[in-house]
């Protein structure tokens, strides 16, 4: 709290030591613009494997479980940003993770009209 509250007071109290919510690859603004990029291949490749789920029983469940690691790590690091860009008191962490939003939300629309998760679709829901 008082990092927050009294940020002139604790710039040395260096984010760089322990990283930013003590994550440690979260040393500098410029970390969240590659904890986005890094987040947006994983997401790539989650959907690709989505994309590949058959009619099979394991294919389908597989299908789900990778959907939802999918939403898990897409939320997940676009909440994080959210934080940041709304009650850091660093201007560049602030831009940083900006950035880090929009790259994110960009890439979660593209998935929200992606034709391809629309047609795989009728198989997960038939699963139940």
């Amino acid at each position: 709290i008082p990092f927050f509250d009294y940020p002139n007071e604790h710039r040395s109290a260096s984010a760089a030591s322990t990283g930013l919510f003590a994550f440690r690859d979260l040393t500098k603004p410029s970390s969240l613009s590659r904890l986005a990029e890094g987040t947006r291949t994983r997401a790539h490749g989650l959907t690709e494997r989505i994309l590949q789920a058959r009619d099979s029983r394991e294919d389908i469940l597989l299908a789900l479980k990778n959907l939802d690691k999918l939403s898990n790590l897409l939320c997940g690091v676009i909440d994080l940003a959210e934080v940041i860009r709304n009650s850091h008191p660093d201007q560049r962490w602030v831009e940083s993770a900006d950035e880090a939003y929009n790259i994110l939300c960009d890439f979660m629309n593209e998935l929200n009209t992606h034709v391809g998760l629309y047609d795989v679709r009728p198989s997960l829901l038939r699963s139940n």
